[in-house]
C-alpha cells in the first residue's frame, strides 16, 4: 500500500495541474476573504487612514479597471500556455520526449500558470460585486486585484527568461544530471554495509521456492523493503525479489520467489502486492537507470545525422562521468537484507557499477563510430574514473569498456587523429595500472 502511495505522491507532485490547482483554489479563498473585509469595519478603518493606495473609484471606473486587467491577463495567460507548448515541442524534438516530464514538473512554470489563472478568476469574481457609487466599491478587493496583476506581469518576464534557458541543451543536461546524482545518493551507501556475508541464498532455495506473480502488467515503479522484511520475519519466510524498479513485467509473471510455511504464502503474496507499485511508464521514483538513460538519450539524439551535435554529446559524457564517479565513491547496498531476528529474509536485484557503466557508455560508444571527438572524450572519461577505483568490480568494468573503445578506435584512418587517440589510450592504461597498483598496496597483508 505504501508503495502505491509513494508512486501517487510522485505523480501528483510532478503533475501539471496540482500546484496550479492549489493556487487557483487559494485565489478563490483570497477573494472570499477580501469580500469579507470590504464588508467589515476594517474597510472603513483602512479608508479613514488612507491605507488603500489604489485610490477612489466609482462603480463604473472599478468595473472598467477590472475588465481591462482581466482581458490583458487572459491574453498573457494564453501567451504563457503557448510558450509552454512551444518549449515542450522543441524539447521533444531535440532532446527527447521523455524529458517533457521535466518541463511539466517545473515549479516555476506551474506557479506562473497557477497565478495567472488564479488572478483572472479573482478579477472575474471581483467584477460580480462591483456595483453602486464609490462608497460601495470593494476597495480592498480592487487593491488586491491590482497587486496580483502586477505580480503576474513581473512573473511573465521571469517566465520568458526561464523558458529561454530551459530549451538550451546544457540547462536540461544539468537538470537531469542533478536528478541522477540525487538518486545515486538515495541508492548507494556512504559507508560499507556490515552484512555482506549474509548475501547468499540457501543452497536449496530454488528447490523449495514458490513463485509470487505480478498483479499487473507494466513497469515496476517502487518497492518498499521495510514492510516486506517485517512480513518475512513475522511469517518465517525468505523472499527473493527477481525484479527491481524500472523492469517491465507482465501480469502473473515472476515477480519474486518465496520459501515459507504453506500458511504464510497468501499473506506474503498480499504483502508483496501492497509493497510494489506498477505503472504504465518508467519514472525516476526509484529507477536509477531511467535517470541515467535520460542523459544517454540526449547524447544519442545529438549524435544522430539530423542534429550532428558532438558538443552536446560530449557534455552528456562529462555529466555521466561525474555521476559515475559519485557512485564509485559510495558503496552499493547489499543484495541481502537481514530481518530484526538477524536472519537473511530478503534478497533483491541491485543496480551495480558495471551495469551503470554499461547503461551510460554502451549506446554512446555504439553510435560514436568515426566521431573522433566523442571517442577521445570517452577515453578521457574512463581515465578520470580510474582515480576512484576502490572495488575489483570497478577495475573490471572500466577495463572491459577500455577494450571496446580501443577496438572502436582501430577504424580511424586519419594518421593525426589516430595518434591523438593512441596517446590518450596510453594515458588511460597508465592511469589504470597506477590505480590497480594502489589498490594492491591497500590490501591487507601486502
Amino acid at each position: 500500500m505504501w508503495a502505491r502511495w509513494r508512486y501517487i505522491h510522485y505523480l501528483v507532485l510532478n503533475s501539471f495541474w496540482f500546484l496550479p490547482g492549489l493556487l487557483v483554489l487559494g485565489s478563490i479563498l483570497l477573494c472570499a476573504l477580501t469580500f469579507h473585509l470590504d464588508e467589515s469595519a476594517w474597510s472603513g478603518v483602512l479608508r479613514k487612514h488612507n491605507l488603500i493606495w489604489i485610490g477612489t473609484f466609482d462603480g463604473e471606473g472599478a468595473r472598467q479597471v477590472l475588465s481591462t486587467t482581466t482581458g490583458s491577463l487572459v491574453t498573457a495567460t494564453s501567451l504563457v500556455f503557448s510558450m509552454t507548448l512551444v518549449s515542450m515541442t522543441l524539447a521533444s524534438s531535440q532532446l527527447g520526449p521523455r524529458l517533457l516530464r521535466i518541463f511539466m514538473a517545473s515549479r516555476l512554470t506551474q506557479t506562473v500558470l497557477g497565478i495567472f489563472v488564479g488572478t483572472v478568476i479573482f478579477n472575474v469574481l471581483a467584477l460580480t460585486v462591483v456595483t453602486g457609487d464609490a462608497a460601495d466599491v470593494p476597495m480592498i478587493s480592487l487593491t488586491v486585484a491590482m497587486v496580483l496583476a502586477i505580480i503576474s506581469f513581473i512573473l511573465l518576464v521571469v517566465f520568458i527568461h526561464h523558458v529561454s534557458r530551459s530549451i538550451q541543451a546544457d540547462t536540461m543536461i544539468a537538470i537531469v544530471s542533478k536528478e541522477l546524482d540525487e538518486l545515486i545518493a538515495q541508492t548507494f551507501l556512504p559507508d560499507p554495509p556490515q552484512d555482506r556475508e549474509m548475501e547468499g541464498l540457501p543452497a536449496d532455495f530454488q528447490d523449495k521456492a514458490v513463485v509470487l506473480p505480478a498483479h499487473a502488467t507494466g513497469y515496476i515503479q517502487t518497492v518498499e523493503i521495510a514492510p516486506l522484511l517485517k512480513a518475512a520475519v513475522k511469517h518465517d519466510a525468505v523472499l527473493h525479489l527477481t525484479r527491481r524498479p524500472g523492469h517491465f513485467i507482465v501480469k502473473d509473471g515472476i515477480l519474486a520467489q518465496l520459501v515459507a510455511p504453506k500458511d504464510a504464502v497468501a499473506p506474503m503474496r498480499k504483502a508483496l502486492h501492497d509493497a510494489t507499485a506498477i505503472g504504465a511508464t518508467r519514472t525516476p521514483a526509484q529507477d536509477l537507470e531511467f535517470a541515467l538513460s535520460a542523459l544517454v538519450e540526449i547524447a544519442l539524439r545529438a549524435l544522430s545525422p539530423s542534429l550532428n551535435d558532438s558538443k552536446t554529446a560530449i557534455v552528456c559524457i562529462d555529466r555521466l562521468t561525474g555521476s559515475l564517479a559519485m557512485a564509485m565513491k559510495c558503496h552499493p547496498p547489499p543484495s541481502g537484507c537481514l530481518g530484526e531476528d538477524g536472519k537473511l529474509r530478503l534478497m533483491r536485484d541491485q543496480v551495480t557499477f558495471g551495469g551503470m557503466l554499461d547503461s551510460a557508455f554502451d549506446q554512446i560508444r555504439q553510435n560514436a563510430a568515426g566521431n573522433v571527438g566523442v571517442i577521445i572524450r570517452l577515453i578521457e572519461a574512463l581515465t578520470a574514473l580510474t582515480a576512484f577505483i576502490s572495488l575489483p568490480e570497478h577495475a573490471e568494468a572500466i577495463a572491459r569498456h577500455a577494450s571496446m573503445i580501443e577496438r572502436l578506435a582501430e577504424d580511424i584512418t586519419e594518421p593525426y587523429d589516430k595518434e591523438d587517440v593512441q596517446r590518450r589510450l596510453r594515458a588511460m592504461h597508465t592511469a589504470m595500472q597506477a590505480a590497480q597498483d594502489e589498490a594492491q598496496k591497500k590490501k591487507p597483508g601486502t
